[in-house]
């Protein structure tokens, strides 16, 4: 019978140093073509919508996909994983925790390969729930000195500089967004969409960008300059963000980029894509987040439960 699992019952499972590795082997087996996704389907009926992420990994023998609900009453995300070998219903895993640490994840993979590798000042600009995520992940894979907070709606970039303090780097909370970004080497901007956060001209050269607040085509977070002045454009999958970059679109659809200097992460890892060109280039990761990400961490998951007999079988 099929598992469920709880947010609970997953976050002792599953880590950050966990997705970091899982989420990087994802985007190198997708760029070798043995796993396959399918960007995000939207509907509306009344006032609910239903989203819906599919995708196929066959190194890890599993396929399936992420369906989350908005609306009064949304039930939140779900994954449902499938066997490759015999197409049986694996198990159904609440996505909370699944989905903060593949997300935050991505871009550590991201930051891991495209930023300098004495980068030593970080930049967060957004606080809430996915920055904590991502802080904790981008950090694992960069020796920082300092980490810079700055949230453009409220006070949590207190708490996401208390936060960085317990993990035992100097951390600083910032006035503006500009006041985080200058002389910062790497960037995470983690924000709702509704206005830009990050200007190309605060940037210094060298830095790399992670873009992670937007996954509808409407929305945006970081100017056109920002794009523009990116010598390397990485997202984590092109199919996907040719519907939900909103950073990028604008500027593709004003004639001032073209897809052809887009690419799949997956191919700046394997080195079929170029990646940093030299230390003074800026860099720039765009991600909208992927089905194939949720399934590379829940078959682990799934694997690591039922050696651990965790979880509660379902009826059928």
């Amino acid at each position: 019978m099929a598992l469920f699992l709880t947010d609970d019952d997953l976050k002792p499972l599953i880590s950050f140093a966990d997705a970091i590795e899982l989420v990087d082997a994802a985007f190198r087996a997708m760029a070798e073509g043995q796993a396959a996704n399918q960007p995000r389907t939207r509907v509306r009926a009344g006032k609910a919508g239903l989203n819906v992420l599919v995708s196929a990994y066959a190194p890890a023998g599993a396929l399936g996909f992420k369906a989350y609900s908005s609306g009064p009453k949304s039930s939140g995300h779900l994954n449902f994983l499938y066997s490759a070998e015999d197409a049986s219903l694996l198990a159904v895993l609440q996505a909370g925790w699944l989905g903060l640490i593949r997300t935050s994840a991505a871009s550590a993979v991201a930051t891991r390969a495209l930023a300098r590798s004495d980068a030593r000042v970080a930049a967060f600009l957004g606080a809430g729930r996915q920055a904590r995520g991502q802080l904790q992940a981008v950090c694992q894979v960069r020796q920082f000195e300092e980490v810079r907070c700055f949230s453009p709606s409220g006070t949590s970039a207190v708490e996401l500089a208390d936060l960085a303090r317990g993990l035992g780097y100097n951390a600083v909370v910032s006035h503006s967004g500009e006041e985080a970004v200058q002389g910062a080497d790497v960037v995470t901007v983690a924000t709702h969409g509704t206005s830009i956060a990050l200007e190309g001209r605060w940037l210094k050269p060298g830095a790399h960008v992670n873009a992670m607040g937007v996954n509808r085509g409407t929305d945006r977070e970081i100017g056109a300059e920002a794009v523009l002045r990116a010598e390397v454009i990485a997202v984590d999958e092109k199919g996907n963000a040719r519907i939900e970059c909103g950073d990028l679109l604008p500027v593709i659809e004003a004639g001032q980029l073209s897809w052809d200097r887009v690419h799949d992460i997956g191919e700046v890892l394997i080195g079929k894509a170029p990646g940093r060109p030299s230390d003074e280039a800026i860099t720039l990761f765009e991600s909208q987040g992927l089905g194939l990400e949720d399934m590379a961490v829940s078959a682990v998951a799934y694997e690591r439960a039922r050696q651990a007999s965790v979880g509660r079988e379902l009826p059928f």
